[in-house]
C-alpha cells in the first residue's frame, strides 16, 4: 500500500495516501467537542473530528485503507522517537529484581 503517516510535531500527524496529503491537527481551544482538525496538504479545513482515531477513520473512509493500519503506523514511529517510551530490557528487570530483594534482606 502507499501510504506514510508521521508526527511532524506534537499534536499534528501528516498522513499522506497514494500521494494524497492531509494534515490532522489538535485544535487548543477548550470551547469545542470537535478539538482535531483535518486538512489538505494546501491548508484548506476540511472536517473536524473529536478523537484523533475519528480524524483517522475519515481519512480512511475516503482513501480505502484500513484505519488500524494507519493510525498503528502513526503510533509506532512515535513510539521509536521517544526513548522514554522504550520497553524495559529483561536485564534490567533481573537487575531490578536483585535490587529489591537486597533491599528486602537488609
Amino acid at each position: 500500500m502507499d501510504y506514510r503517516v508521521e508526527e511532524i510535531q506534537p499534536d499534528v500527524w501528516r498522513v499522506e495516501v497514494r500521494g494524497t496529503i492531509r494534515i490532522i491537527r489538535r485544535v487548543l481551544d477548550s470551547r469545542t467537542f470537535m478539538p482535531w482538525d483535518i486538512s489538505s496538504g494546501e491548508g484548506q479545513r476540511l472536517w473536524s473530528a473529536p478523537s484523533l482515531d475519528s480524524a483517522f477513520r475519515w481519512v480512511q473512509a475516503r482513501t480505502g485503507l484500513p484505519t488500524e493500519v494507519l493510525l498503528a503506523e502513526g503510533l509506532l514511529e512515535q513510539t521509536g522517537s521517544r526513548t522514554g517510551l522504550m520497553p524495559v530490557l529483561s536485564g534490567d528487570l533481573a537487575e531490578q529484581g536483585d535490587s529489591r530483594q537486597d533491599a528486602e534482606s537488609a
